[in-house]
């Protein structure tokens, strides 16, 4: 089931989704800088929906700093440890799946009739953080609320 768990988390790694956005913007700047193309707005609607997300999570993994389930196991240690930038400790909210939520929430929001299955995908990639003990569930909905929320808005907006 950890191998399972491993494999699934792999595909909102953020060094791969890291470089995927950073390549997809560099296609959108040199393909299409005015981004007059259909398809150029739903790639820069993806990238910023994801990127904006990424920052929010980011900045709430800083502010809280609550130590992952493993240090809990091995250490005993529980809680918070506010403003701290030892990423390996930082738990909430999980990082897999706001990448996840977001991406997939964006693309179920421009192609809505494959929403159940992107959803699907997302708490699959969630899921598994809470199986291999990375997160702790209120983290992992903590990540999806922020994936989501942040595709909603950038869609509206």
């Amino acid at each position: 089931m950890e191998l399972i768990g491993k494999q699934i988390s792999v595909l909102a790694s953020s060094v791969y989704v890291s470089l995927a956005l950073l390549c997809a913007f560099a296609y959108i700047v040199i393909a299409d800088p005015g981004i007059r193309k259909q398809s150029t707005k739903k790639l820069f609607f993806i990238v910023i929906s994801m990127t904006v997300a990424i920052m929010i999570g980011e900045g709430f993994k800083y502010l809280l700093g609550r130590y992952r389930p493993v240090f809990l196991f091995e250490h005993g240690k529980y809680g918070l440890h506010f403003f701290t930038t030892n990423w390996l400790m930082n738990s909430s909210p999980s990082g897999h799946t706001i990448r996840a939520f977001s991406f997939f929430t964006a693309l179920g929001l421009l192609f809505k009739r494959y929403m159940s299955l992107f959803i699907v995908l997302a708490l699959m990639i969630g899921l598994s953080r809470i199986l291999l003990t990375a997160h702790y569930p209120s983290d992992v909905l903590f990540g999806a609320f922020i994936g989501i929320m942040t595709a909603i808005w950038m869609y509206n907006y």
